[in-house]
C-alpha cells in the first residue's frame, strides 16, 4: 500500500490481512508491473530503474540542493525527501551526493 491510499483501500488491506491473505493496492500493483514491464536497458542502467519521483530528486540533488530544500520544493516531509535521497544513491551505489554529481556528469545527465 502507498501511503496516500484512501481509507477504504486501508480498511480492505486490514482485514485482508487479518484473514491471512496478501494485499497490494492499485497503485502499488501498477508499479510492480511498470517495474517488471520495464526493457532490460532500463534495469542494467540504474538511472533507468529510477521512479519518477527519484528522478526528480536525483536532479534536484545535482542541481545542489540539500534535502530540506528538496522536501520544500516537492512539498513533502523532510523524512520522505530522505528516503528518496536514500533510494537515489542505492540504486546508482552512490556513497554521497558527490557520487550522484560524478554518474550525471559521466552520463550527459547535467541540465
Amino acid at each position: 500500500m502507498l501511503k496516500d491510499s484512501p481509507t477504504a483501500e486501508l480498511v480492505a488491506a486490514v482485514r485482508n490481512v487479518g484473514e491471512g491473505r496478501g494485499h497490494f493496492s492499485p497503485e502499488a500493483t501498477r508499479i510492480l508491473a511498470e517495474q517488471l514491464h520495464r526493457p532490460k536497458q532500463a534495469m542494467d542502467d540504474p538511472y533507468g530503474s529510477l521512479t519518477p519521483r527519484e528522478r526528480e530528486v536525483f536532479h534536484l540533488l545535482i542541481e545542489g540542493m540539500s534535502t530540506k530544500e528538496i522536501a520544500r520544493r516537492l512539498d513533502i516531509s523532510t523524512k520522505t525527501a530522505e528516503n528518496h535521497r536514500a533510494r537515489v544513491l542505492a540504486k546508482l551505489e552512490a556513497r554521497n551526493t558527490a557520487d550522484v554529481i560524478r554518474y550525471a556528469v559521466r552520463r550527459g545527465l547535467m541540465t
